[in-house]
């Protein structure tokens, strides 16, 4: 049976996100329609709405897709003649937090002492997050009092914050211009080089310890290309009468462009790492589909996959574990070995 229009390549998961994207960027005065979803939500693109059963096909799929955005807790809106939808920001998202002088010297005390936990694993999150809360009540708002127990935070740590947020807005832009499927411009800064400017298609992204990347086809180069958001500058979506939608192939998967944590570093090597049974029921989540794994009887499973930094498929093995111990190489199981030690000796991490 032929497939409707739209459905051979989109899968249902990623339709939903992109049709809540673009009800939820639109103008709040404005209804998108139904013509409207067709152009520019990748999965409902190829219904022709003039045919009444693909106009039936259609409206099964988006009443379906409603729905299931509703039961998530977006509230789509239709306009009055019944034409158009979009989603009700003030009764879908959160208004901004108020945290009195009080409770920011509360959450600061709280946060401190995480901080002093060895192996915290969020601590940098938690830095910035702390650092943000006290840079938007305002130093000048907190009594003495306050002040001495939020104290300063430490340095780099606003501008790290003021970082974050540039980084999400771009992510935001480059979501928008993924959506709406329009080229953007913008200049990259690689380290050591002079800001280029380039032309690009955002086919997805992905994060990796706070950095956010995008993948897309660089115009220029004709080639796919791994850019880091925060390496990028000026941004801005090319004007639509100079640019058409453009498409991104049927094979494409971002998940093809992630790399495990411990796989971002300058060292490149082969290890092997030994998981527990328990831990190997989970092993499609875990190692992403990367490098190779030996099924043991006893249904734990050695792993042998590259690593090119050993500190951090340590932290991996820390977070992940019990159950999760590098066999090799050498110098990797002794570094794990140590790093047990000092955590047994209630020493910091190096």
């Amino acid at each position: 049976m032929k497939q409707d229009p739209g459905h051979e390549t989109i899968p249902a998961q990623e339709r939903l996100v992109d049709l809540a994207l673009y009800l939820s960027v639109r103008d709040t005065n404005r209804y998108v329609t139904r013509q409207d979803i067709i152009a520019h939500v990748p999965g409902y693109d190829g219904y022709n709405l003039n045919d009444a059963k693909q106009f039936a096909a259609f409206r099964r799929l988006f009443e379906s897709d409603k729905d299931n955005l509703r039961r998530l807790g977006l509230v789509i809106e239709t306009s009055p003649d019944g034409s158009g939808y979009h989603i009700d920001a003030a009764r879908t998202f959160m208004e901004p937090v108020e945290f009195s002088a009080g409770e920011v010297a509360q959450l600061r005390t709280v946060g401190q002492a995480l901080l002093r936990v060895p192996g915290f694993p969020f601590a940098r999150d938690l830095r910035i997050g702390l650092a943000k809360i006290v840079g938007q009540l305002g130093w000048d708002r907190l009594d003495d009092a306050s002040r001495g127990a939020v104290q300063d935070a430490p340095k780099g740590e606003h501008r790290r914050a003021a970082a974050a947020d540039d980084q999400a807005a771009k992510v935001r832009t480059l979501r928008e211009a993924l959506t709406s499927r329009t080229p953007v411009e913008l200049t990259y800064h690689r380290p050591g080089q002079e800001p280029a400017l380039r032309h690009f298609e955002p086919y997805g992204d992905f994060s990796y310890q706070n950095a956010w990347y995008v993948v897309g086809r660089d115009i220029d180069k004709d080639a796919i290309r791994v850019l880091r958001v925060s390496r990028i500058g000026d941004l801005a979506p090319l004007p639509r009468r100079s640019s058409p939608l453009y498409e991104i192939p049927s094979d494409f998967d971002v998940n093809d462009y992630c790399a495990l944590p411990f796989q971002y570093g300058s060292e490149n090597y082969q290890a092997h790492l030994y998981l527990s049974p328990d831990l190997a029921l989970f092993a499609p989540t875990l190692t992403l589909g990367r490098g190779s794994q030996q099924l043991r009887d006893d249904g734990s499973l050695i792993w042998e996959v590259t690593v090119n930094s050993t500190p951090a498929v340590i932290t991996w093995c820390v977070e992940n574990g019990p159950g999760a111990v590098p066999l090799s190489p050498a110098p990797l199981r002794e570094a794990y070995r140590q790093l047990l030690k000092r955590e047994a000796k209630g020493e910091p991490h190096a």
